[in-house]
């Protein structure tokens, strides 16, 4: 019994540091190729991040949220290019407004995460669970936007 705890333990600890360390390998890949597209070819970024691009991150969203989605698309690949410089509400908005780039870069990062944290690509992974996990995390990111009814409004799929 002792073993098994002692094993369950070393599990516990070693799965975040094994997929930490791929994820900043791969990390580190990525932002290599993010920075030479993000100084260079920024416009590819925002087509990439358009509302209804096929298994985009925006492909489903409903279009009172499309300028969002696609400013929070772009802020998570290219946060140099993205920060607020007060002219523009769409990327000074704070967490809780859906109608700003933050919701949405927050959103996605979450969504990854929650991926990754219920294995979705490696196991079989319930919807609700996945929902719950996103819920929590994104009031956890965002303690403000708890008790209202983001959820429901993202799910939202007029067109």
């Amino acid at each position: 019994m002792k073993r098994r705890r002692t094993f369950a333990a070393i599990v516990a600890i070693a799965i975040p540091i094994v997929v930490t360390l791929g994820l900043m390998t791969r990390r580190a890949e990525s932002e290599m190729l993010q920075a030479t597209t993000c100084e260079s070819d920024l416009r590819s970024v925002f087509e990439m991040c358009e509302r209804g691009r096929e298994k985009g991150p925006c492909e489903h969203v409903s279009e009172a949220f499309e300028d969002a989605c696609q400013a929070g698309c772009v802020a998570g690949v290219c946060p140099e290019q993205t920060r607020c410089t007060g002219r523009d509400p769409l990327w000074c908005a704070t967490c809780t407004d859906m109608q700003g780039a933050l919701f949405w870069d927050n959103l996605f990062s979450i969504a990854a995460w929650c991926d990754g944290a219920l294995g979705v690509g490696y196991a079989e992974v319930d919807g609700d669970d996945w929902d719950a996990c996103l819920k929590e995390e994104v009031g956890r990111q965002c303690p403000e936007i708890r008790g209202t009814d983001w959820f429901v409004r993202m799910r939202e799929r007029k067109r």
